[in-house]
């Protein structure tokens, strides 16, 4: 049986399938009850963000007859019981869809409604900030088209006196009247149709008809033609005022139904960035632009909606200036029943319009398969116009609901689609779909568990499959050829540590999900509460009832903010003692990780699936030259080491993220115990790059080589070298190699290597050599790139024609002094370049050229040393001393940093006030010609948020008590 390396508790239970995903940035959400709890995998113990479900207001959708409440289309509205919204389906973005170039996360809730959070990055708390309300925004489009049903004039209707609506309490058998009585609407706030925010509409009745009469729309009253109710003035005991000037339309009882269906969600589900190139298709003149992601949601009527968010135009760590928009570019009807389960994907990515695929599975048993192209998904303005066709219905309507859908595009097969389709009867179905020529295949049906399946995910490029179920089993699948087989999940693996104890007292599987690496799965699941001990179970009591972790925080969180006292009562403005922001995000976290430990209902549990065999008919495996340890075989040890070269090698793909968390801990384990087997791994792909294929090295042709040669061949060859691979380099060396020594340490010493020579062992110095070069072509190349876009905009703004430029580089100077410190291994074209930016104009050049700085803390001049830190000369005080000051400088621009918050890299931990091009991450090798580089690219050139050293993604430094993530 497989051990978990690693686990980390929840004091809620998630309740529906899918309740875990990872994101592109490492972050883990969970749909945990009444909570998203959201976590860093490299710290389970440590800071948690959050996002609490709150009771949502009740759309006015209209009013229903008395005697039709009973009817048969609203028994499931009727007996709805629910105390409290709790989380029905999360899913990521892409990365670079928030303001920060992070993530954002869509959630859907058991009451139908959808939210989109970013996280708190400028905020300094641990709650997540809602940016968009994408059911606010589906029901004022409903509204306005009438839900869709046709105008029915008021003469149609039988003239009978318009009943008044009859106090709530005689409604029959709506809701206890102890419940009704602890669950009071407050109306008082009632503007415009809807109660503001901070009335108390977090406790509203279960029963949503008699909940909805408390607001009035002012687009219903345009767009129905329906006859109006005017709400009389009870005055009997009511739990509800209804206001005097409610007027709702009157509608039948299936309409009721209907409208409910088609505003009540189920599944969200985003879609990879979708790009088109500016110069074949223009920017849009809506302000949007074209690179955008599109966030499908399906409901309860079978239909899907389809929301575009484009990516913002800028990205800030400063206060979030920028609007996250959400425009309705299709709403279709995908089934005829509840959509339970959606997913996408696109194809053929590097082609000019390339096609979006749109999978969705049904409670009617049913999974359709659209497809769309991206110029269509960015013109599309209305929702009628739907931009996705019916591609194929895979499975047709039968009696067994759809439970979860994880397909994937293998990168060696890019027309290839293998969708796996889970079921509510435990069994799971897999295609193999051709989309180049329409071909559909089902490889098999696999009985796989006797529950529910709640969670699929795909690992190594479509090579394995993991299923989980709510009978508490997971299980793993080779796919080879075209048949499925069952293996077992690897038990031996690298640091393997009981860091938590946990009890084994697990009754259910809710979701699983695959690192950005591949090398970890991650699992949620529900503890069986009658086997645990309850003296850990406790939970805290306020006057006479139950209140949960949130509530009780939210009350300790006031008292401390001096809001109230510790009974809840209010505390008057003028005797209010108010605390620090930062000590109120820290005592949150505290509260959230103390309940945590005191209230265990679920737990995340990690594993190590690197060694995983994914070739089921090889027995054979070549030597290493290694001996093996001995808590692992020859066998086990070859599998890591090939699932580890993979890993390395999807990275080559400039689309993915360079997110190697799972891949440096799996390093940094077999580092303590077999140094000399990652030492082999790693000198194996570094042969690699210059010598050839890994296929190659398999068949053991560079087995023979020392490390000091490879290393001296590929500190000669870096030129050759793509940036992306020279991160990779940059990552490995100082997060696995150097990992003993710190970043500052790594740095200094790379400003003077000779000073390590006899004080340092030999093997490190080699080692460190590579550092220096990679990193010496990295800002080559940068420089180099800047001296070019530099005279470029030079001639634009000297010529008539106007031109969009979107990145123009700073500190030029900077870099001039730079080059001219460097004379001497500096290539001949960097040379050429600086001489033609110091022979060109620079009093009408649209970019900044600051050859004199000055200290950000006095007005001491800062003379160029270096392009790390800088030291000003310093002021002279009254009593003879000379403060000087030490400053960082930009890692891209090379100017010292102003005072305002910056960038920051987790892996070289450099600071960044200016961010890179693009360009730089994906060179493909040094360029021969920089000009001809800047004359195809300057037009479209977009700043990254990636360190132009690491490649990984730039963050605002966050307090240790606060969730980041951790991409190393």
């Amino acid at each position: 049986m497989a051990s978990r390396f690693q686990a980390a508790t929840l004091a809620t239970a998630p309740c529906y399938p899918n309740a875990i995903a990872w994101s592109d940035e490492n972050l883990i959400a969970v749909g945990s009850g009444h909570l998203v709890i959201i976590l860093n995998p490299a710290l389970p113990f440590g800071p948690r963000g959050l996002i609490t479900i709150p009771d949502c207001e009740p759309y006015p959708i209209g009013v229903v007859k008395r005697e039709e409440l009973l009817s048969d289309c609203l028994l499931s509205t009727s007996l709805n019981r629910d105390r409290r919204p709790s989380v029905r389906s999360i899913s990521w973005s892409p990365i670079g869809m928030a303001p920060n170039s992070g993530c954002l996360l869509a959630v859907c809730t058991t009451e139908g409604h959808v939210k989109i959070y970013r996280p708190p990055f400028c905020d300094f708390g641990a709650e997540w900030i809602e940016v968009v309300d994408i059911s606010d925004r589906l029901y004022d489009y409903l509204a306005i088209i009438n839900f869709g049903e046709p105008h029915i004039s008021s003469a149609e209707f039988p003239e009978e006196k318009t009943p008044e609506h009859e106090p709530i309490d005689d409604l029959p058998n709506s809701v206890p009247r102890k419940e009704r009585k602890r669950r009071r609407v407050n109306t008082s706030s009632v503007i415009n149709g809807r109660s503001s925010k901070d009335s108390d509409v977090g406790s509203c009745l279960s029963i949503e008809m008699a909940r909805i009469v408390d607001f009035t729309s002012n687009k219903m009253k345009d767009s129905n033609t329906h006859p109006t109710v005017a709400a009389s003035k009870s005055k009997g005991n009511s739990i509800t005022k209804i206001p005097s000037n409610c007027c709702l339309p009157l509608i039948t009882a299936d309409q009721y139904a209907s409208r409910s269906a088609m505003l009540h969600s189920l599944a969200v589900a985003w879609s990879p960035v979708l790009r088109l190139s500016s110069k074949k298709y223009p920017v849009p003149q809506n302000g949007s632009s074209n690179w955008f992601s599109i966030l499908a949601v399906g409901g309860r009527s079978g239909k899907v909606s389809l929301w575009r968010i484009c990516v913002p135009k800028c990205y800030s760590v400063e206060d979030c200036k920028v609007p996250t928009t959400a425009v309705l570019i299709g709403l279709f009807q995908a089934h005829n029943s509840w959509i339970t389960s959606i997913s996408l994907a696109v194809l053929s990515s590097d082609s000019s319009n390339p096609q979006v695929l749109l999978v969705t599975g049904s409670s009617d048993g049913s999974v359709r398969i659209w497809d769309g192209y991206i110029q269509e998904l960015l013109k599309s303005a209305e929702a009628h116009c739907v931009p996705f066709s019916l591609l194929k219905e895979v499975v047709t309507v039968n009696t067994v609901p759809i439970s979860v859908l994880s397909l994937i595009l293998p990168v060696q097969s890019p027309r290839l689609m293998l969708l796996a389709v889970g079921k509510g009867s435990g069994s799971f179905d897999l295609w193999k779909c051709d989309i180049s020529c329409n071909k559909f295949d089902k490889v098999g049906s696999y009985n796989a568990h006797d529950q529910v399946v709640t969670g699929l995910a795909w690992a190594f490029d479509g090579c394995c499959l993991y299923s989980c179920s709510q009978d508490n089993f997971v299980r793993s699948w080779i796919f080879h050829g075209n048949s499925l087989s069952q293996v077992s999940i690897p038990t031996n693996t690298p640091g393997l540590q009981s860091c938590t104890d946990l009890p084994d007292a697990f009754v259910s599987c809710l979701g699983m999900a695959v690192s950005p690496g591949n090398l970890v799965v991650a699992m949620v699941r529900n503890f069986d509460l009658d086997a645990l001990d309850h003296m850990y179970q406790a939970r805290e009591k306020t006057e006479e009832r139950n209140l949960n972790f949130s509530e009780v925080s939210t009350v300790r969180l006031a008292v401390m903010n001096g809001k109230s006292n510790f009974d809840g009562t209010p505390i008057a403005s003028n005797r209010r003692i108010r605390f620090p922001q930062f000590f109120i995000s820290r005592m949150q976290n505290v509260l959230l990780a103390g309940n945590m430990f005191r209230a265990q209902r679920s737990a995340i549990e990690f594993f190590w699936i690197g060694g995983q065999q994914l070739d089921v008919l090889s027995n054979t495996f070549p030597k290493y030259g290694h001996e093996a340890c001995p808590d692992f075989s020859e066998k086990e040890l070859s599998i890591w080491e090939s699932n580890i070269l993979w890993s390395l090698q999807q990275y080559e793909d400039l689309h993915k993220p360079l997110v190697v968390w799972d891949l440096i801990g799996a390093l940094l384990a077999f580092k303590r115990s077999i140094p000399q087997y990652v030492e082999c791994t790693l000198l194996k792909w570094l042969s690699s790059l210059y010598l050839g294929s890994l296929s190659s090295l398999y068949l053991g042709s560079h087995v023979g080589l020392s490390m000091k040669t490879v290393l001296s061949h590929v500190s000669k060859s870096v030129s050759k070298i793509s940036s992306r691979q020279l991160h990779l380099i940059n990552i490995i060396l100082r997060r696995v190699i150097l990992a003993e020594l710190k970043a500052d340490q790594i740095n200094s010493k790379l400003q003077n290597l000779e000073g390590i020579y006899g004080s340092e062992e030999e093997q490190l110095t080699v080692w460190m050599e590579l550092l220096l070069n990679s990193e010496k072509e990295l800002r080559e190349r940068l420089v180099g790139f800047s001296f070019s876009a530099f005279i470029s905009l030079g001639a634009y703004a000297t010529s008539t024609c106007s031109q969009t430029v979107y990145w123009c580089p700073d500190g030029i100077a900077q870099m001039e002094q730079w080059v001219a410190h460097n004379h001497e291994h500096v290539r001949d074209q960097l040379k050429v370049l600086a001489s033609e930016v110091a022979g060109s104009d620079r009093r009408s050049h649209p970019s900044k050229y600051v050859d004199k700085e000055q200290c950000t803390y006095c007005t001491a001049s800062v003379p160029f040393d270096s392009p790390e830190v800088a030291v000003c000369r310093g002021l002279e005080s009254s009593d003879g001393d000379n403060q000087k000051h030490k400053l960082v400088r930009c890692s891209v621009s090379m100017q010292v940093c102003p005072a305002t918050p910056l960038w920051f890299c987790k892996c070289c931990q450099r600071w960044t006030s200016k961010l890179a091009p693009e360009s730089l991450f994906i060179m493909p090798r040094y360029p021969d010609d920089f000009k001809s580089l800047i004359e195809s690219s300057v037009q479209e050139e977009t700043p990254k948020p990636f360190c132009p050293l690491c490649g990984i993604l730039l963050q605002r430094l966050q307090p240790e008590f606060l969730l980041s993530p951790s991409p190393v």
